[in-house]
């Protein structure tokens, strides 16, 4: 078996090439000059045999077809541990050299059999490939393709994704959450607030709603507290409170002064008593 190279594994072929060394060339040589490279392109990769017919000197070589020479020459059967004079002569033969580079390019995808083995990037023109598995599929620059379609159990890089492809009906209505959306604006406020500083400018839609309905049981003093479903992120411009119950003479009036970012206090007049009310609160 010859000894091959790790790289260049299909090799252009001549079936009439031959030529002559234009100088002499030590054993194992790099480069490797003729009198005549044609019918081969530069870049071509090609198997020569040097002194074809002169006994204890055949011998073949791979190298890569650069001008009126060959070079990046690799050694591979017959006597490569010897020179040649300039003159010798060098032709393109059929030899093990060339079946053991096709046969050697053909596994490093294919199986004995024939059938695929490991695919590399760039058979499938990607730039990488992280993950191949017959569970995931193959994961490329963060996609996951599965079966010819891509795997929505991965994750899609926002990133990628221009604005205007997001639309309405490619998002799934559990991933629209309040957490992701937008507030309301609101026209006509004032710059007093209850708590916080620096009210979001006009037209952000940073404004966010809360309200609620609750039946509740105040203290000795009719006082109870009410924690917000969500906690305001930076302030509360208002909070509003109204009788629900069947208590027509109910007062309630918020206790703005001890609300928070996560909940309110208010009092009525009803002491240790049960009392339906409904709530608003705005803020940002």
């Amino acid at each position: 078996m010859p000894t091959l190279p790790s790289d260049n594994y299909f090799p252009v072929n001549s079936e009439t090439y031959s030529s002559t060394l234009a100088g002499s060339i030590s054993a194992g040589a790099a480069t490797v000059p003729v009198n005549s490279s044609s019918p081969y392109l530069d870049g071509d990769v090609v198997v020569l045999t040097v002194d074809p017919d002169v006994s204890g000197k055949q011998a073949t070589f791979t190298g890569v077809k650069s001008g009126s020479s060959y070079i990046n020459c690799e050694w591979t059967e017959g006597a490569v541990g010897v020179g040649h004079d300039g003159g010798a002569v060098i032709k393109d033969y059929d030899s093990a050299t060339h079946f053991g580079l096709v046969s050697k390019g053909m596994r490093e995808e294919h199986n004995q059999d024939g059938t695929h083995g490991d695919i590399h990037a760039d058979s499938l023109a990607v730039n990488t490939i992280s993950e191949k598995t017959a569970a995931n599929g193959v994961t490329v620059d963060g996609l996951n393709i599965k079966d010819g379609k891509l795997n929505t159990n991965n994750s899609v890089v926002t990133a990628n994704i221009t604005d205007a492809n997001i639309t309405t009906d490619k998002l799934a209505d559990s991933a629209v959450t309040p957490a992701k959306m937008l507030g309301v604006d609101l026209l006509g406020r004032t710059a007093e607030v209850l708590i916080g500083t620096g009210l979001p400018a006009a037209g952000t839609g940073q404004f966010y709603m809360q309200a609620g309905t609750v039946t509740v049981t105040t203290n000795a003093s009719g006082d109870t507290t009410i924690a917000f479903p969500e906690p305001f992120p930076n302030g509360i411009l208002s909070i509003v409170v109204t009788n629900a119950g069947s208590l027509a003479d109910l007062a309630i009036a918020s206790a703005q002064t001890n609300g928070t970012l996560t909940g309110f206090n208010f009092s009525s007049n009803e002491k240790s008593g049960s009392v339906k009310f409904s709530w608003i609160a705005i803020g940002w």
